[in-house]
């Protein structure tokens, strides 16, 4: 699965992700971005499992004008779904101010093989999807520097996790607050440059401007 590292805290969330494909369990390909923001900037979303299926819930989202209808959205999509197209599960997760709540929002919809369609609403605190097991308990918030050498840390534990994961290429930290949401690329994996050399990078003039200012700063 792909990385979804979410950070609550008060008045926003942040959302970090990835940019690696797998296919048959091997790299394949980077893509432009897992996280997306709405083109009506009031929330985002992101999905992890078959990037197929993500694709058909990305169209769906892409027109809809608020979180709690991308919410709503997510949870029909997911019960239109066949056991045997999940492969090993499907996740929804969308980010933005609920007008139903009058706050801030994170849920994400799963459906599994053979298993009734869940929905789980996430508290304030820091949460890694995925999450080693030899990672200490979370705080309840982090900086953005330390949000970026948890994903790192994911990527340096990446063989112990159980099952195929796509850690690697670039990562987007997309910010959602009350006002709306935006994107923008903090870091790279380590061993991004191999990954954009085999496949070419989607990213590569953003890359290029983000290291740039990285080395003027």
């Amino acid at each position: 699965m792909s990385v979804l590292n979410i950070n609550f805290a008060p008045g926003r969330i942040d959302l970090l992700s990835d940019t690696l494909c797998y296919s048959g369990g091997e790299p394949h390909s980077l893509c432009e971005t897992k996280t997306h923001v709405a083109p009506s900037g009031r929330f985002a979303w992101t999905t992890r499992g078959y990037v197929s299926l993500g694709e058909r819930f990305d169209e769906m989202a892409a027109g809809l004008a608020d979180a709690d209808g991308a919410i709503l959205a997510a949870r029909v999509f997911a019960e239109t779904l066949a056991d045997d197209a999940v492969g090993k599960g499907l996740e929804i997760t969308v980010a933005g101010w609920s007008d139903r709540l009058g706050a801030l929002a994170v849920q994400m919809v799963t459906k599994a093989p053979r298993e009734p369609v869940q929905a789980e609403t996430f508290t304030e605190g820091v949460h890694l999807l995925p999450r080693p097991a030899t990672l200490p308990p979370m705080p309840s918030t982090v900086s953005e520097a330390q949000f970026i050498r948890l994903a790192l840390a994911q990527w340096k534990v990446r063989d112990q996790f159980m099952g195929q994961l796509c850690i690697g290429g670039v990562m987007h930290l997309t910010t959602v607050t009350a006002a709306g949401a935006d994107q923008r690329i903090v870091g790279l994996y380590p061993d991004h440059a191999q990954h954009a050399e085999a496949f070419s990078d989607p990213n590569a003039a953003a890359v290029a401007a983000f290291l740039a200012q990285q080395a003027a700063a």
